[in-house]
């Protein structure tokens, strides 16, 4: 494709959680260096957070216990004593709003077929999905074959019928 392209990063501003820009790197060795350390950063929050160790970790653990994670839901949990106010205030906002329960009962543990195929109509085809390269148009085709739309709607419902 002549003239398409996309350009690379060509830079990056760090800022603080108000909006102000504290540092901006044009160099690539700037911008790798802060791309490494937001990245560290997240990682150190993914694995030494509230719900990776302590009390949270051996009520819900790494998949979410489902009785535990129910009453998360349900507001009936009981945080264990020795976590932060935000871990706790965390939890207490993972609470499903009253209203929503009222009106549509409890959330389904699946998806539709029909809904499935809604869902993968209307997404843009070009969206990439992942570090394999695939993009959302070849999910997108397996809507016009009935064999891989089943087989991909079936594995598409497994994380919610099994936690996993």
């Amino acid at each position: 494709m002549a003239g398409a392209h996309s350009a690379g990063v060509t830079h990056v501003e760090v800022s603080l959680p108000d909006g102000t820009i504290v540092a901006a790197y044009y160099d690539k060795a700037g911008i790798m260096e802060s791309t490494l350390h937001c990245q560290n950063r997240s990682e150190y929050q993914r694995c030494g957070g509230p719900f990776m160790s302590g009390p949270l970790h051996n009520d819900v653990g790494y998949l979410g216990g489902i009785p535990q994670v129910q009453a998360i839901l349900n507001s009936t949990y009981v945080t264990p004593l020795g976590l932060s106010e935000g871990a706790v205030h965390f939890i207490q906002q993972l609470r499903t709003p009253p209203s929503i329960i009222a009106q549509e009962g409890p959330m389904p543990n699946d998806i539709s077929e029909d809904s499935y195929r809604y869902y993968w109509k209307k997404v843009k085809e070009q969206t990439s999905s992942g570090v394999a390269g695939l993009h959302f148009g070849h999910y997108k085709a397996g809507l016009w074959n009935e064999t891989l739309c089943k087989l991909k709607h079936g594995q598409t419902n497994i994380p919610n019928q099994t936690s996993y």
